[in-house]
């Protein structure tokens, strides 16, 4: 039987108690996914033969896997989306009302806390999965252009079985583009061609001796969150960007999509990327058409007075 790539269907599921496998079914796999890997991570011990060339059997060791997947930044303006509410919170993010935030924490298992992940992928009959699993992502903003996640998870890997297919109802909110909305460093305008958010989380895939797989599940050990963008440049009467690099001073960069259909600004039907303590951490001049721009990275810093204050992702609803 050949199997059709194409035939390719993606679930995930918040588990109950973190580093134990939930059951996938149809309502888990409510996504619009694409390009979706499972990529087992096993390294295979091998042994030299006896008295020859050549090897004798090997051993497969410690079970683990990624998982990686793009989402389209869908949102239609009146609930937070599945994939927002399934995904954020197993790359350390926690939600107050609409508002996502980062969180230094290991998964627990009640409340607004740290999550971990059961991901499968059914292939035209056949189903791998990893659970235990959590990850980071990049968020790309290209002006004018659907904007979209890529994700990456690490988990245990829990191996192929066959199984049917799901059928899942697949949710049909908009998809954004990137445009339309404010975007600004220190209240001063920005005329980009695009914008990427990393979150820059570091994942590590937790070893123990007490389970068959090698690992119990994966945490994250450390952030280092950062946005990359190419504003057109300005005067320095308008803005000191090399000034403020040499300074090391730290402003408020704020990007805004609106969902369709509605208009910009605070407070309207939105999502809105906001980092009070972003600072210039690379300033390069560039060319785009002609045109002056500057190749910026800023540095998402939290304040000193207030752990994990590095960014939030707001839903304006």
């Amino acid at each position: 039987m050949t199997l059709l790539k194409k035939r390719c269907v993606f679930g995930a599921k918040t588990e109950t108690t973190p580093g134990t496998k939930q059951t996938l079914l149809a309502a888990d796999a409510a996504f619009n996914v694409y390009d979706l890997e499972i990529i087992p991570d096993i390294k295979l011990d091998e042994r030299p033969a006896q008295g020859s060339f050549g090897t004798q059997k090997s051993t497969p060791g410690g079970r683990k896997a990624k998982a990686t997947f793009k989402v389209d930044c869908a949102f239609d303006g009146l609930v937070i989306p599945t994939w927002a509410n399934i995904l954020f919170p197993a790359c350390a993010l926690i939600k107050t009302g609409n508002v996502y935030s980062p969180k230094t924490q290991t998964p627990d298992t009640a409340g607004a806390v740290v999550k971990t992940l059961t991901i499968g992928k059914w292939t035209d009959g056949k189903f791998s999965s990893i659970f235990g699993a959590m990850g980071t992502f990049k968020w790309g903003l290209p002006t004018g252009e659907i904007s979209v996640l890529e994700f990456e998870f690490e988990g245990i890997y829990d191996g192929e079985v066959d199984a049917a297919m799901p059928a899942p109802t697949y949710p049909n909110e908009p998809k954004l583009r990137a445009a339309g909305g404010p975007t600004t460093y220190d209240a001063v305008g920005l005329c980009m061609e695009s914008m990427n958010f990393d979150i820059g989380n570091s994942i590590y895939l937790k070893q123990c001796s007490t389970t068959d797989q090698g690992y119990d599940m994966a945490i994250v050990s450390d952030r280092k969150a950062k946005i990359t963008g190419n504003p057109e440049s300005k005067l320095v009467a308008q803005q000191p960007r090399m000034g403020l690099f040499l300074a090391g001073t730290e402003k408020v960069l704020r990007y805004v999509i609106p969902a369709p259909g509605y208009v910009s600004g605070t407070g309207a039907k939105s999502i809105e990327i906001l980092a009070n303590q972003a600072q210039i951490a690379a300033n390069k001049e560039g060319d785009r058409n002609g045109v002056a721009i500057d190749d910026l990275t800023w540095q998402l810093n939290q304040s000193l007075s207030t752990p994990d204050s590095d960014f939030t992702i707001t839903f304006n609803i």
